[in-house]
């Protein structure tokens, strides 16, 4: 099946995840089949033969791990229909802290992400878009968004630099 219309969107974990754990998450929360979901390296993808495709990838900073899904235009629908509550299914099946800026914050500011914490809790945070030493690519919250994101998850950040 080759389709040309794909919805994407991008989630950052603030841990290590496996291959196996993000298939395992997409397909709980697309309520869909592991065999329709392909995970392939960022920006390698050389087959775009199945419905779902999760590119996994690391950054710099405090969520530095990419899983940028890019969903066929028939499941895309549903899932831009919840895209809070696919959030939410992936923190808890990942049992990791995630954000994203495809829903629940102002397009207008750059620096806001949606935190999803495991328990579903959400909350906006900010990054530090000023202090990025010269890496415009890494995620680095800003100090009272490092105290939200320490409320929600009940430990401490440590930014991978």
């Amino acid at each position: 099946m080759f389709v040309a219309d794909f919805f994407v969107a991008d989630f950052y974990v603030d841990r290590d995840v496996s291959n196996d754990a993000v298939i395992k998450a997409f397909a709980g929360a697309l309520r869909i089949d592991r065999a329709s979901i392909q995970v392939w390296p960022q920006g390698e993808v050389d087959d775009r033969s199945t419905a779902v495709i999760v590119q996994h990838g690391r950054e710099a900073g405090d969520f530095p791990i990419l899983l940028r899904l890019s969903v066929a235009e028939e499941i895309g629908v549903r899932a831009v229909q919840d895209l809070i509550g696919l959030a939410q299914s992936l923190a808890r099946s990942l049992q990791a802290p995630l954000i994203t800026d495809a829903v629940g914050v102002n397009p207008l500011f750059d620096g806001d992400w949606l935190l999803v914490a495991p328990s579903g809790a959400t909350a906006v945070v900010s990054e530090n878009v000023e202090d990025l030493d010269g890496d415009e690519s890494a995620i680095v919250l800003v100090p009272e968004s490092r105290a939200i994101y320490e409320s929600l998850v009940h430990h401490p950040l440590v930014a991978s630099r």
